[in-house]
Parts: C-alpha cells; structure tokens; sequence
C-alpha cells in the first residue's frame, strides 16, 4: 500500500469533510493508541484534517489528480506477502533501516 507524507498545513480537503468518521482503540499498553479515519459512506480510508501533528498520511487513491510524487523506496519488506515480488530497483527498507534512516532525517 502506498502512502504520502503530507505537511498538514499544506492539505486542503475540498469536500467531503462531513462524511469523515473516525476510530480510535482504547490503549491497551502503551500510547499511542491505534486511530483511523475512514469514509462513511464507503469505508475508505481518508485523511484527518483534524488531527493531531504536523503532517500526516494520505493514500494516492483519496487524491483527485496525480500529485506529481513517485516512490522513494519500500518499507517494512520484512511484512511482505511471501508471494509478492518486489521487482524494481527501489531501496528495500525492513523496519530496523526504516527507523535509522528517520533518525538521520530529523
């Protein structure tokens, strides 16, 4: 699945704000509890303009044009489908290097 880091004061949501619906689980161990927003009417998932935090994520499918990104890479490789085969030169992060490469983007 394929996400984009959006900046929350750069997003703007153009319509459909009043069919967001959100889900949080209790916290059962430690914070951060597990939040998602989705669309009533479909059950999409979709951004949260209200939510917490300077940026957030976005699924492309939610957009209306071509945003003009394209990936930098595959996180989390380790959760693959056994089946799924990843077969373009994009760097292949499992967790360990995902979280040391974010440590050096801060």
């Amino acid at each position: 699945m394929a996400w984009l880091g959006v900046l929350r004061e750069d997003f703007r949501l153009l319509q459909g704000e009043e069919l967001i619906r959100r889900y949080e689980a209790p916290v059962r161990d430690s914070p951060p509890p597990y939040r998602t927003s989705f669309c009533g009417r479909c059950g999409s998932p979709v951004p949260d303009p209200q939510g917490e935090g300077s940026w957030f994520e976005v699924h492309p499918g939610t957009l209306d044009d071509d945003p003009g990104l394209r990936p930098e890479r595959h996180i989390l490789v380790e959760a693959k489908s056994p089946w799924f085969t990843i077969i373009d030169s994009l760097p292949q992060l499992d967790r360990a290097a995902l979280t040391q490469l974010r440590g050096r983007e801060n």
